[in-house]
Protein backbone atom coordinates (compact mmCIF):
# COMPACT_ATOMS: atom_id res chain seq x y z
CA UNK A 1 0.00 0.00 0.00
CA UNK A 2 1.33 3.43 -0.95
CA UNK A 3 2.03 5.81 1.91
CA UNK A 4 0.22 9.18 1.88
CA UNK A 5 2.15 12.05 0.36
CA UNK A 6 3.73 14.61 2.68
CA UNK A 7 4.45 18.10 1.32
CA UNK A 8 7.54 19.70 2.87
CA UNK A 9 7.61 23.47 2.36
CA UNK A 10 10.97 25.21 2.62
CA UNK A 11 11.06 29.03 2.33
CA UNK A 12 14.45 30.27 1.13
CA UNK A 13 16.09 33.65 1.60
CA UNK A 14 19.87 34.13 1.45
CA UNK A 15 20.84 30.80 3.00
CA UNK A 16 23.49 29.56 0.56
CA UNK A 17 25.63 28.25 3.42
CA UNK A 18 22.84 26.16 4.94
CA UNK A 19 20.39 25.15 2.19
CA UNK A 20 22.14 21.96 1.07
CA UNK A 21 22.27 20.60 4.63
CA UNK A 22 18.59 21.37 5.12
CA UNK A 23 17.53 19.71 1.86
CA UNK A 24 19.77 16.68 2.40
CA UNK A 25 18.07 16.04 5.73
CA UNK A 26 14.65 16.14 4.07
CA UNK A 27 15.48 14.08 0.99
CA UNK A 28 17.13 11.34 3.07
CA UNK A 29 14.08 10.80 5.30
CA UNK A 30 13.09 7.24 6.21
CA UNK A 31 9.60 8.25 5.05
CA UNK A 32 10.28 8.92 1.38
CA UNK A 33 6.86 9.58 -0.17
CA UNK A 34 7.35 13.31 -0.06
CA UNK A 35 7.31 16.36 -2.29
CA UNK A 36 9.74 19.10 -1.33
CA UNK A 37 8.57 22.58 -2.28
CA UNK A 38 11.46 25.03 -2.26
CA UNK A 39 10.28 28.64 -2.38
CA UNK A 40 13.05 31.08 -3.24
CA UNK A 41 11.85 34.40 -1.86
CA UNK A 42 14.01 36.79 -3.85
CA UNK A 43 17.40 35.65 -2.54
CA UNK A 44 20.34 37.86 -3.55
CA UNK A 45 23.05 35.26 -2.88
CA UNK A 46 23.60 31.84 -4.45
CA UNK A 47 20.59 30.19 -2.79
CA UNK A 48 18.43 30.02 -5.92
CA UNK A 49 21.19 28.39 -7.98
CA UNK A 50 21.70 25.78 -5.26
CA UNK A 51 17.95 25.15 -5.20
CA UNK A 52 17.92 24.69 -8.99
CA UNK A 53 20.66 22.07 -8.75
CA UNK A 54 18.76 20.23 -6.00
CA UNK A 55 15.60 20.26 -8.15
CA UNK A 56 17.50 18.81 -11.11
CA UNK A 57 18.85 15.91 -9.07
CA UNK A 58 15.61 14.77 -7.40
CA UNK A 59 12.19 14.50 -9.04
CA UNK A 60 10.50 15.00 -5.68
CA UNK A 61 11.68 18.61 -5.56
CA UNK A 62 9.67 21.55 -6.89
CA UNK A 63 11.21 25.03 -7.05
CA UNK A 64 9.18 28.22 -6.93
CA UNK A 65 11.17 31.39 -7.65
CA UNK A 66 9.37 34.57 -6.63
CA UNK A 67 10.05 38.19 -5.75
CA UNK A 68 10.80 38.87 -2.11
CA UNK A 69 7.60 38.92 -0.08
CA UNK A 70 8.72 37.65 3.32
CA UNK A 71 8.45 34.36 5.16
CA UNK A 72 4.64 34.29 5.19
CA UNK A 73 4.40 34.90 1.44
CA UNK A 74 6.90 32.10 0.79
CA UNK A 75 5.05 29.62 3.00
CA UNK A 76 1.72 30.58 1.43
CA UNK A 77 3.14 30.07 -2.06
CA UNK A 78 4.15 26.57 -1.04
CA UNK A 79 0.76 25.82 0.49
CA UNK A 80 -1.03 26.86 -2.68
CA UNK A 81 0.75 24.22 -4.79
CA UNK A 82 1.08 21.49 -2.14
CA UNK A 83 -0.57 18.20 -3.11
CA UNK A 84 0.23 16.15 -0.03
CA UNK A 85 -2.18 14.77 2.53
CA UNK A 86 0.03 16.38 5.17
CA UNK A 87 2.22 19.48 5.32
CA UNK A 88 5.50 20.13 7.13
CA UNK A 89 7.28 23.49 7.28
CA UNK A 90 11.08 23.49 7.56
CA UNK A 91 13.07 26.73 7.66
CA UNK A 92 15.97 26.61 5.24
CA UNK A 93 18.74 27.16 7.79
CA UNK A 94 17.51 24.27 9.96
CA UNK A 95 17.49 20.51 9.46
CA UNK A 96 15.43 17.53 10.59
CA UNK A 97 16.29 14.11 11.99
CA UNK A 98 16.14 11.13 9.62
CA UNK A 99 12.98 9.72 11.23
CA UNK A 100 11.21 13.07 11.64
CA UNK A 101 8.43 12.67 9.08
CA UNK A 102 7.93 8.98 9.90
CA UNK A 103 7.46 9.72 13.61
CA UNK A 104 5.09 12.64 13.05
CA UNK A 105 3.09 10.73 10.42
CA UNK A 106 2.66 7.70 12.67
CA UNK A 107 1.58 9.94 15.54
CA UNK A 108 -0.98 11.92 13.54
CA UNK A 109 -2.41 8.68 12.16
CA UNK A 110 -2.51 6.94 15.52
CA UNK A 111 -4.24 9.86 17.23
CA UNK A 112 -6.38 11.00 14.29
CA UNK A 113 -5.25 14.53 15.09
CA UNK A 114 -5.20 17.69 12.99
CA UNK A 115 -1.65 18.56 14.02
CA UNK A 116 1.24 16.56 15.46
CA UNK A 117 4.08 18.38 17.27
CA UNK A 118 7.64 17.30 18.07
CA UNK A 119 10.47 18.56 20.26
CA UNK A 120 13.42 20.59 18.96
CA UNK A 121 16.96 21.38 19.91
CA UNK A 122 18.86 24.59 19.21
CA UNK A 123 22.41 24.72 17.86
CA UNK A 124 24.50 27.87 18.36
CA UNK A 125 27.13 29.17 15.94
CA UNK A 126 29.73 27.61 18.27
CA UNK A 127 28.04 24.22 18.03
CA UNK A 128 26.56 24.30 21.52
CA UNK A 129 23.31 22.30 21.74
CA UNK A 130 20.42 23.55 23.84
CA UNK A 131 17.13 21.72 24.35
CA UNK A 132 13.96 23.78 24.15
CA UNK A 133 11.84 21.66 26.47
CA UNK A 134 12.60 18.20 27.79
CA UNK A 135 9.09 16.81 27.36
CA UNK A 136 5.57 17.83 26.40
CA UNK A 137 4.22 15.92 29.38
CA UNK A 138 0.99 14.91 27.63
CA UNK A 139 0.00 12.82 24.61
CA UNK A 140 -2.68 15.09 23.18
CA UNK A 141 -5.04 18.02 23.62
CA UNK A 142 -8.66 17.96 22.48
CA UNK A 143 -11.56 20.36 22.08
CA UNK A 144 -11.86 23.25 24.51
CA UNK A 145 -8.56 22.50 26.26
CA UNK A 146 -6.49 23.41 23.19
CA UNK A 147 -6.94 27.18 23.01
CA UNK A 148 -6.23 28.02 26.68
CA UNK A 149 -3.11 25.87 26.45
CA UNK A 150 -1.95 27.58 23.27
CA UNK A 151 -2.56 31.09 24.57
CA UNK A 152 -0.16 30.53 27.45
CA UNK A 153 2.16 28.33 25.34
CA UNK A 154 1.99 25.60 27.98
CA UNK A 155 2.36 22.64 25.63
CA UNK A 156 1.37 23.72 22.12
CA UNK A 157 4.37 25.58 20.65
CA UNK A 158 4.06 28.87 18.78
CA UNK A 159 6.36 27.98 15.89
CA UNK A 160 4.98 26.82 12.54
CA UNK A 161 7.88 24.41 12.15
CA UNK A 162 8.10 21.26 14.25
CA UNK A 163 4.55 20.28 13.36
CA UNK A 164 2.89 18.03 10.81
CA UNK A 165 -0.46 19.43 9.66
CA UNK A 166 -3.34 17.66 8.01
CA UNK A 167 -3.64 19.62 4.75
CA UNK A 168 -7.41 19.26 4.54
CA UNK A 169 -7.66 20.92 7.96
CA UNK A 170 -5.66 23.92 6.73
CA UNK A 171 -7.47 24.09 3.40
CA UNK A 172 -11.01 23.68 4.71
CA UNK A 173 -10.47 26.48 7.21
CA UNK A 174 -8.69 28.77 4.75
CA UNK A 175 -5.64 28.98 7.01
CA UNK A 176 -2.72 30.92 5.57
CA UNK A 177 0.03 33.04 7.10
CA UNK A 178 -0.59 36.76 7.50
CA UNK A 179 1.78 38.53 5.16
CA UNK A 180 3.78 41.65 5.91
CA UNK A 181 4.49 40.94 9.59
CA UNK A 182 7.37 39.18 11.36
CA UNK A 183 5.29 37.55 14.09
CA UNK A 184 3.25 35.41 11.72
CA UNK A 185 3.64 32.23 13.79
CA UNK A 186 1.96 33.81 16.82
CA UNK A 187 -1.24 34.48 14.89
CA UNK A 188 -1.11 31.21 12.93
CA UNK A 189 -0.68 29.06 16.06
CA UNK A 190 -3.65 30.70 17.80
CA UNK A 191 -5.80 30.22 14.69
CA UNK A 192 -4.80 26.55 14.63
CA UNK A 193 -5.67 26.20 18.32
CA UNK A 194 -9.02 27.89 17.81
CA UNK A 195 -10.12 25.45 15.09
CA UNK A 196 -8.33 22.15 15.74
CA UNK A 197 -10.28 19.27 17.25
CA UNK A 198 -7.17 17.41 18.38
CA UNK A 199 -3.45 18.11 18.63
CA UNK A 200 -0.99 15.35 19.50
CA UNK A 201 2.63 15.34 20.66
CA UNK A 202 5.75 13.28 19.97
CA UNK A 203 8.22 13.37 22.87
CA UNK A 204 11.26 13.15 20.61
CA UNK A 205 13.71 15.74 19.31
CA UNK A 206 13.11 15.70 15.57
CA UNK A 207 13.96 19.31 14.57
CA UNK A 208 17.40 20.95 14.74
CA UNK A 209 17.17 24.73 14.84
CA UNK A 210 20.19 26.79 13.91
CA UNK A 211 20.59 29.93 16.02
CA UNK A 212 22.18 32.73 14.01
CA UNK A 213 21.98 36.51 14.06
CA UNK A 214 21.07 36.88 10.40
CA UNK A 215 18.22 34.38 10.31
CA UNK A 216 14.86 35.15 8.72
CA UNK A 217 13.27 35.54 12.15
CA UNK A 218 15.28 38.75 12.80
CA UNK A 219 14.12 42.25 11.94
CA UNK A 220 14.17 45.73 13.38
CA UNK A 221 13.13 45.69 17.01
CA UNK A 222 10.60 48.45 16.48
CA UNK A 223 8.88 46.33 13.85
CA UNK A 224 8.89 43.39 16.28
CA UNK A 225 6.73 45.34 18.72
CA UNK A 226 4.49 46.73 15.99
CA UNK A 227 3.95 43.37 14.35
CA UNK A 228 3.41 41.53 17.62
CA UNK A 229 0.65 44.00 18.37
CA UNK A 230 -0.89 43.39 14.93
CA UNK A 231 -0.61 39.60 15.32
CA UNK A 232 -2.24 39.54 18.75
CA UNK A 233 -5.03 41.94 17.83
CA UNK A 234 -5.68 39.88 14.69
CA UNK A 235 -5.75 36.72 16.83
CA UNK A 236 -8.33 38.27 19.13
CA UNK A 237 -10.51 39.26 16.17
CA UNK A 238 -10.20 35.74 14.74
CA UNK A 239 -11.27 34.16 18.04
CA UNK A 240 -14.24 36.51 18.27
CA UNK A 241 -15.29 35.76 14.68
CA UNK A 242 -15.19 32.02 15.38
CA UNK A 243 -17.03 32.30 18.71
CA UNK A 244 -13.96 31.11 20.63
CA UNK A 245 -13.66 34.20 22.83
CA UNK A 246 -15.12 34.50 26.33
CA UNK A 247 -14.27 36.11 29.67
CA UNK A 248 -11.87 33.39 30.92
CA UNK A 249 -10.07 33.40 27.56
CA UNK A 250 -9.92 37.20 27.62
CA UNK A 251 -7.78 36.95 30.76
CA UNK A 252 -5.50 34.37 29.17
CA UNK A 253 -5.30 36.41 25.97
CA UNK A 254 -4.11 39.45 27.90
CA UNK A 255 -1.60 37.31 29.79
CA UNK A 256 -0.31 36.05 26.42
CA UNK A 257 -0.11 39.65 25.23
CA UNK A 258 2.13 40.41 28.19
CA UNK A 259 4.28 37.33 27.67
CA UNK A 260 4.86 38.00 23.97
CA UNK A 261 5.84 41.62 24.52
CA UNK A 262 7.94 40.67 27.53
CA UNK A 263 9.86 38.28 25.29
CA UNK A 264 10.58 41.13 22.87
CA UNK A 265 11.73 43.33 25.75
CA UNK A 266 14.09 40.59 26.86
CA UNK A 267 15.49 40.39 23.33
CA UNK A 268 16.30 44.09 23.15
CA UNK A 269 17.78 44.05 26.66
CA UNK A 270 20.10 41.22 25.63
CA UNK A 271 21.17 42.58 22.27
CA UNK A 272 21.21 46.38 22.38
CA UNK A 273 23.38 48.93 24.10
CA UNK A 274 21.65 50.95 26.79
CA UNK A 275 20.76 54.11 24.78
CA UNK A 276 19.21 52.10 21.92
CA UNK A 277 17.55 49.77 24.40
CA UNK A 278 15.91 52.70 26.23
CA UNK A 279 14.52 54.00 22.96
CA UNK A 280 12.92 50.66 22.13
CA UNK A 281 11.72 50.16 25.71
CA UNK A 282 9.92 53.50 25.62
CA UNK A 283 8.48 52.62 22.21
CA UNK A 284 7.00 49.42 23.65
CA UNK A 285 5.50 51.21 26.65
CA UNK A 286 3.90 53.91 24.49
CA UNK A 287 2.67 51.81 21.56
CA UNK A 288 1.34 48.63 23.21
CA UNK A 289 -1.00 47.62 26.04
CA UNK A 290 1.91 46.24 28.08
CA UNK A 291 1.30 48.39 31.14
CA UNK A 292 -2.48 48.39 30.76
CA UNK A 293 -2.63 44.58 30.93
CA UNK A 294 -0.26 44.30 33.89
CA UNK A 295 -2.87 42.81 36.25
CA UNK A 296 -3.04 39.70 34.07
CA UNK A 297 0.57 38.73 34.77
CA UNK A 298 -0.83 36.55 37.59
CA UNK A 299 -1.78 33.97 34.93
CA UNK A 300 1.83 33.60 33.76
CA UNK A 301 4.35 31.05 35.07
CA UNK A 302 6.34 32.21 38.08
CA UNK A 303 9.54 33.06 36.19
CA UNK A 304 7.58 35.26 33.79
CA UNK A 305 5.75 36.99 36.64
CA UNK A 306 9.12 37.82 38.18
CA UNK A 307 10.50 39.14 34.91
CA UNK A 308 7.37 41.20 34.33
CA UNK A 309 7.86 42.87 37.72
CA UNK A 310 11.50 43.54 36.87
CA UNK A 311 10.52 44.92 33.46
CA UNK A 312 8.70 47.85 35.07
CA UNK A 313 12.16 49.33 35.62
CA UNK A 314 14.03 49.71 32.31
CA UNK A 315 17.42 49.86 34.04
CA UNK A 316 16.79 46.83 36.25
CA UNK A 317 15.58 44.76 33.29
CA UNK A 318 18.62 45.77 31.24
CA UNK A 319 21.08 44.80 33.97
CA UNK A 320 19.25 41.54 34.74
CA UNK A 321 19.31 40.40 31.12
CA UNK A 322 22.97 41.32 30.65
CA UNK A 323 23.81 39.14 33.65
CA UNK A 324 21.65 36.26 32.37
CA UNK A 325 23.18 36.66 28.92
CA UNK A 326 26.67 36.46 30.42
CA UNK A 327 25.77 33.07 31.89
CA UNK A 328 24.16 32.04 28.56
CA UNK A 329 20.72 31.69 30.17
CA UNK A 330 17.82 31.82 27.73
CA UNK A 331 14.44 33.10 28.86
CA UNK A 332 11.40 31.54 27.14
Amino acid sequence: MNMPLVSVIVPIYNVEDYLQTCCNSILSQSFNNIEVILVNDGSTDGSCEIAKQIEKKDSRVILIDQRNGGLSAARNAGLKVAKGDYVLFVDSDDWIEKNCIQELYQDIQRNNSDVSCCLAQYISAMGTIRRGRSSFGINSLTGDEILPNALLVKTFPTSAWGKLYRRDFLHENGLLFKEGIVNEDTLFSIQIACLAKKISFVDKVLFDIREREGSISRSSFEKLFQDMNIALLSARSFMEEHNCYNEPLDKLYKARYLKSNLYNLLQIAQRLQYPQYCKMYNFCMSSTCYLEYGDFAVFLPRKHRIMYSISKSPFLLFVTMKVLNFFNYRMH
